[in-house]
């Protein structure tokens, strides 16, 4: 079965719970708006979601295997169909962008499924060439603006051409234009490689015109699933608040 499914998930620090049997899928090919007030664990989701973290109850799986009864080698086929953009972008300070965005590439090799150099290099240069960064190859990230690192971000999360990819507010902090962008490269890769995609974003206007579905976590549960055009007049009044923002509601 294709898609990555959280059926029945618990999960939180010591005492403090962030979830309680939460279910969510995601499907090849969708993209979906994930919202939600801060501290609702929306990142913490996504890294559940990619097997970076185990829930303490309830079951993740991608493509039909859970992730919680494979050892951490049987994990390693399944996670690298997984590419992730933080919310830092996590580049590698001590690599250019062209080693930056090659580093998955070569991790593959690492374990056995290498490309050859000369893959590895067309790979890189047409992904990089797609975010507009091609003129960045000896570039370092400190070198680059905050939108410039969100687009190598987004090329080396890409670049594997994986089946499902996460971006964890991929536009903070950028400007209306270059938020546009982000936006019509996270749906072009989706559209090309037929890759599902979980966007974290409190950008409600740029965010429902990129997403197939939105979800609303509140108080540790999904209090919304549906279409971007429904948020307004969802049923639960925390989703109408948000969506519209409203001086008014339970936030």
């Amino acid at each position: 079965m294709r898609g990555i499914i959280a059926e029945s998930v618990s999960f939180g620090f010591g005492k403090q719970r962030l979830f309680s049997e939460l279910s969510m899928r995601l499907q090849p090919g969708e993209i979906v708006g994930l919202i939600g007030p801060p501290e609702s664990g929306k990142s913490v989701l996504l890294k559940l979601l990619a097997g970076l973290l185990d829930p303490e109850r309830g079951t993740i799986s991608i493509d039909g295997h859970d992730f919680a009864r494979l050892t951490e080698a049987e994990r390693y086929p399944l996670r690298r169909h997984i590419g992730m953009v933080f919310q830092n972008n996590a580049l590698f300070d001590f690599l250019n962008i062209y080693d930056n965005v090659a580093f998955p590439l070569r991790a593959l090799g690492r374990m056995g499924e290498g490309l050859s150099v000369q893959e590895i290099d067309t790979r890189v240069r047409d992904r990089l060439d797609a975010v507009g960064l091609s003129h960045t190859l000896g570039q370092f990230p400190h070198e680059l603006s905050g939108g410039m690192k969100k687009r190598a971000g987004i090329a080396r999360a890409t670049v594997t051409s994986p089946r499902y990819c996460f971006y964890d507010e991929p536009t903070a902090g950028l400007d209306p234009v270059t938020s546009a962008k982000i936006y019509a490269l996270i749906r072009g890769f989706a559209e090309k490689d037929g890759a599902g995609a979980i966007v974290i974003s409190n950008e409600i206007d740029t965010l429902m015109q990129a997403c197939h579905r939105v979800i609303m976590l509140y108080e540790g549960e999904i209090v919304f699933s549906g279409r971007p055009s429904a948020l307004a007049t969802a049923d639960h009044a925390a989703v109408r608040q948000f969506a519209t923002g409203s001086n008014e509601g339970p936030l």
